[in-house]
Formats: C-alpha cells, structure tokens, sequence
C-alpha cells in the first residue's frame, strides 16, 4: 500500500519469507524509488478521483467543516484542503511527477521490518537495493517548502456558522489556531 499526508509518504510491503519474499520487497522499493513509472492515464484517473473528492465537501458534516475552517485560518493555502477543480486542471503529469519523487531522500527515509528473517538476509538486502539508490537532490530544504502563514483574525473569522442540508440534526464543531 502507499498512503501520503500532509507530512509523509508510506509504503507498507507484505510478503512472505518463501521463495525470495523479502528480496522481491525489496526490488519492488528499490524500483519505486529509481525507476518509477508515471502513466498519464493513472494520473488522469487520480485527477478525476480529487475532482470528486472535493465536489463531495458539502455533503460531508465534517469535511465541509474542516475545509471551511482551514481556508479562513490558512488564507486559503492550498497545501492543506482539497485542491480546487482549477487547481487540479493546471497540474501536469511531468510536475506532479517532480513533486512526488522530490520527497523520497535517502537522509529521511525510514525503514521499519518486522518478521521471522534472518540477520545476514536482511544486511544484504538493505545494501543490495537501498544502498545502491541515487541521491536525486539536496534535501536540506525540501522544494516548494513555504512558511505557514496564518490570517490575521478579526471578529468574522473568529466566529462562523455553517448550516448544511441533512437529513439529521447534527452539529460539528472544531477549535483551531496557530500553537507553538
């Protein structure tokens, strides 16, 4: 599985200890990490996967809170919603490409195994298909890597109501701003 945030990229690998399991984990990393490949169909189907994503914020108590919330104290940062239709349609495969490789660096990458395995088998391993991976860049500071920059509140922002069509009486209700 590959899951990312707003501040990780995980890679979850389940395999058995039979018939080179581990090594095939690894190849299958050390592929990921140097040879990926990038399918203009796939990155249209994940396009239109965020198109639906936010079309889908009013309909949700909870999203369409948060999204709201965000926005005002954010100044409407894209970096932490939904992108927007328009956003999602200026984006390019090659650009997105970039992004998502930039993150994967060999001084912040972690590395969990759990398992029956032997010690030589996964020394060999990690040197085999992680030692042999390419610095791609200077990782000091990540690109694209703007401070935060929070509204200043005034007493509109300070409090807003939301009421959304439903079926049931609900309330939601979040409480945020900067903290140390």
């Amino acid at each position: 599985s590959l899951e990312s945030t707003e501040e990780f990229i995980a890679m979850e690998f389940r395999f058995t200890l039979r018939d080179n399991g581990m090594q095939a984990a690894f190849q299958l990393l050390h592929m990921v990490l140097e040879r990926s490949v990038w399918l203009e169909d796939a990155f249209d189907r994940a396009r239109q996967l965020y198109l639906s994503y936010f079309r889908s914020i009013p309909k949700s108590l909870e999203r369409a809170t948060a999204h709201k919330l965000m926005i005002a104290m954010l100044n409407g940062d894209e970096r932490f919603v939904e992108p927007t239709p328009k956003s999602l349609q200026s984006l390019n495969l090659e650009s997105v490409k970039d992004a998502v490789m930039s993150h994967f660096v060999g001084d912040n990458m972690e590395v969990s195994i759990v398992g029956d395995f032997s010690e030589e088998e996964i020394e060999r391993c990690i040197l085999d298909y992680l030692g042999t991976v390419k610095a791609s860049h200077d990782s000091a500071k990540p690109p694209g890597s703007e401070p935060i920059l929070f509204r200043q509140p005034t007493a509109g922002l300070q409090f807003q109501q939301v009421f959304l069509k439903d079926t049931d009486e609900r309330a939601c209700a979040y409480i945020a701003g900067p903290a140390p």
